[in-house]
């Protein structure tokens, strides 16, 4: 297979013409080989694709600068990381396939099945993959000097980042406010801007974007729906309950929060993050009436101390507080669809 022997570069046979290794064909078929080695490309494919029969392809062990030139290139692929990214690639070929499964498999928990739907969709769209870096940026020069004018320059981002386009905050009006979404909804993991308004007002779209919302969403859904807040048993073992249309300690309703997402085996988020899902749906924290703190024989011990909390309102505005921060439509679209069945 080896041509010259005493050659430095080495020249290899492919498809009955001699070709130098130094040559965009000759270096093809070298990374071909590094891949094969690396489990990345099959024996079929490269012998296929470069014409070798099956004594041409064992004879290959004997080309030194050949076997020097694919040891070369595979320890270069290791440094710049190409081996590692098209491994991982070609693992993650396999992703939709286990997803599919997932979606697909009526047994699993409702929890995984729609994890599984939303990283299908973050496949099928392209995702953060897709976005351009943050610190890419256009620039674009116009030299007017020539004829009396001034330079004119243009600098801005690839990446859309927030406040940085100041001329449309200034004035200049969404092109649809219906389909805009903001980045509060987008965190909590409600509503598309690509299904339309009155699909979504539908009562089995909205009972499931109700249920696909974060934990805070879910069990702020799940109060709603029993009209009353459950935090765990106290000292002597008495249930605590709260009522919607009253001003709650936020400490308290993260007790009850947290033991919520525990009974129902799922991680709860931070205190601030809790905090700052209450001020979405509830308002400006608030200050509540004193709380005295007593001990196991319920004499007061301490100072007596006001905690924040915020108002919790009524649950049918409670409804449409946390409707409107999952994106769903408001009641006039919703009982305009139930009037339409």
């Amino acid at each position: 297979m080896l041509v010259d022997s005493n050659s430095q570069r080495g020249s290899v046979v492919l498809r009955g013409i001699e070709i130098g290794l130094d040559t965009d064909i000759g270096r093809g078929f070298v990374i071909d080989c590094a891949r094969f080695t690396e489990g990345l490309l099959p024996e079929d494919q490269i012998k296929s694709k470069y014409g070798l029969s099956d004594n041409a392809w064992a004879r290959l062990a004997d080309n030194a600068p050949l076997v020097r030139a694919v040891e070369t290139e595979k320890t270069r692929r290791v440094r710049d990381g190409a081996a590692a990214r098209e491994k991982a690639q070609w693992l993650f070929v396999q992703a939709p396939t286990v997803l599919g499964n997932i979606l697909n498999d009526t047994t699993a928990s409702p929890r995984h099945r729609i994890e599984a739907a939303r990283e299908l969709r973050q496949v099928a769209t392209g995702g953060a993959e897709s976005t351009p870096a943050t610190g890419d940026r256009v620039i674009i020069r116009i030299d007017l000097t020539a004829g009396g004018g001034e330079v004119i320059e243009f600098d801005k981002a690839l990446a859309i980042e927030p406040g940085s386009n100041k001329e449309a905050q200034e004035g200049d009006e969404p092109f649809d406010k219906g389909l805009q979404q903001s980045g509060d909804e987008r965190q909590s993991g409600g509503g598309n801007p690509f299904i339309p308004a009155e699909l979504r007002a539908l009562p089995e779209a909205i009972e499931q974007q109700r249920m696909s919302g974060d934990t805070v969403s879910q069990w702020m859904q799940r109060c709603i729906d029993a009209d009353i807040i459950r935090r765990p048993a106290g000292p002597h073992g008495r249930e605590q309950t709260h009522c919607p249309g009253t001003r709650i300690a936020t400490q308290h309703l993260f007790e009850a929060y947290a033991a919520d997402c525990k009974q129902r085996g799922v991680r709860a988020v931070n205190y601030q993050e809790f905090g700052r899902a209450c001020t979405q749906v509830f308002g400006l924290v608030q200050k509540c009436n004193a709380e005295f703190n007593h001990d196991e024989w319920g004499y007061q011990k301490g100072p007596v101390r006001r905690p924040h909390g915020y108002d919790v309102p009524t649950a049918e505005v409670w409804q449409e507080r946390l409707d409107a921060r999952l994106g769903i439509p408001g009641k006039n679209l919703q009982n305009r669809n139930k009037g339409e069945k």
